[in-house]
């Protein structure tokens, strides 16, 4: 149960909101460390948010599920660089650029993961492919 000090508290912050914001920078202001304290404790301590559909716009880039969907019936219904429809339960990942966070296409998890790991550079990309020809002839030869 609430003190009756909490209930005061709240209704006088009612009240008088310009008092109230400006006593709470002024306290943050002299007591940084211990405002960092409680924020930490707080953000361990407080529930869960529900999955809304921000939390799920934010999951891909800014795009929602519905959208995400209409792109990959674009795609014909497969990763848009390996070309298979081994998409997962979840119908691909979303790709973006990490630089400007666009979204790009829908794509299977092992391109989405690739894409990353060679940091979006299309430099590596071919590095890779030259170097996988390269090791894959003189396999052919053995």
């Amino acid at each position: 149960m609430e003190s009756k000090k909490g209930e005061r508290q709240r209704a006088w912050r009612a009240d008088n909101p310009e008092r109230a914001r400006a006593y709470s920078k002024a306290y943050i202001a002299a007591n940084p460390e211990r405002v960092r304290a409680w924020r930490k404790t707080w953000a361990a301590t407080r529930p869960k948010q529900k999955r809304t559909q921000t939390h799920r716009k934010s999951r891909y880039h800014g795009f929602t599920r519905i959208e995400v969907l209409a792109c990959l019936a674009a795609q014909g219904g497969v990763c848009a660089v390996c070309r298979t429809a081994e998409l997962g339960k979840k119908g691909g990942h979303g790709d973006h650029n990490h630089d400007t966070g666009r979204f790009r296409a829908v794509l299977c998890h092992s391109c989405n993961v690739a894409i990353g790991l060679l940091k979006d550079s299309p430099e590596r990309c071919r590095a890779a492919a030259a170097y996988l020809d390269r090791h894959n002839a003189l396999d052919a030869l053995i």
